[in-house]
């Protein structure tokens, strides 16, 4: 009888501590980067990502998903320039609602993987 409620206890406990750790900051275990490709119409134009030339589009390149980048296409004497941001991505708000329940998700929060660009294909249309 006494070994059979302990190990109920037991049971009971690791049960808990899996419930507590199994949602903890999934946002943590995000990558910090994203991928984007960035086209142009006319295709061909020099593009600058936050000051950086890369090349002629299309390029693809991976940026941070927590921070917002400038985007500059240049072709001749046409221009066109985009901001992409980041927003919260769906694991960052599974992150906030495992928060109001278990507290430890919010840990997530705090890391680039809370985030995700507002776009991962970019084309920037210059005008004529």
């Amino acid at each position: 009888m006494i070994q059979n409620n302990l190990f109920t206890r037991i049971a009971t406990l690791i049960t808990g501590i899996a419930i507590l750790l199994g949602p903890v900051g999934c946002s943590a275990f995000q990558p910090k980067m994203q991928n984007v490709t960035i086209n142009s119409v006319p295709s061909g134009a020099d593009i600058k990502v936050n000051g950086q030339n890369l090349g002629p589009a299309p390029v693809s390149l991976e940026l941070e998903r927590n921070k917002e980048h400038a985007i500059v296409a240049t072709l001749g004497s046409r221009s066109s320039v985009r901001q992409l941001n980041s927003k919260f991505s769906k694991t960052g708000i599974l992150d906030v609602i495992g928060t109001i329940f278990f507290l430890i998700p919010g840990i997530g929060l705090l890391t680039p993987g809370a985030w995700e660009l507002d776009s991962t294909n970019v084309t920037m249309q210059l005008g004529q």
